[in-house]
């Protein structure tokens, strides 16, 4: 984040669906916001597309905002922990919205966080059948293997 504020550049905060000043009260360790999850998982709008929905119209206001559609600003993503499966989702459907991406604390495989004797509170970032289609590392293919940055740094 220092290099993004030493360059001057203007910086959002988006607090998705559920997360941040949204969240709906105490959070479970090892299943995170449970409640919301099953609730649009029985609504069949899984949460994790709802958030990824949120993500692509703030990084769509961001780029456009007060811009002609076709010169957009350039959008740096930066998200930690559970909402950079949200993030790596939207830069794989929207990749000519994005700069760069950088995730940090995020699992590189959804085989990584279902090997994981511990799993760290990804419940909400589940996506229902998913390794029958995709694994993460898809989806950094799809919003461009080079603008992808993995960190494990705070």
């Amino acid at each position: 984040m220092t290099r993004v504020f030493d360059e001057a550049l203007a910086v959002v905060t988006v607090d998705l669906r559920g997360q941040g000043e949204t969240a709906a009260g105490e959070q479970d360790a090892l299943l995170t916001d449970w409640k919301t999850f099953f609730l649009a998982y029985l609504l069949d709008r899984p949460l994790t597309g709802l958030r990824v929905q949120d993500a692509i119209a703030s990084a769509d206001f961001v780029a456009f905002y007060e811009k002609k559609r076709t010169k957009p600003r350039n959008v740096h993503l930066v998200a930690t922990g559970r909402a950079a499966i949200i993030a790596l989702h939207a830069a794989a459907l929207r990749p000519e919205l994005f700069e760069t991406v950088t995730l940090r604390n995020c699992p590189k495989s959804w085989t990584e966080m279902v090997s994981d004797p511990i799993p760290g509170g990804q419940l909400d970032a589940v996506v229902h059948g998913a390794l029958k289609v995709y694994d993460l590392p898809d989806l950094v293919r799809l919003a461009g293997k080079t603008k992808v940055r993995f960190t494990d740094d705070e």
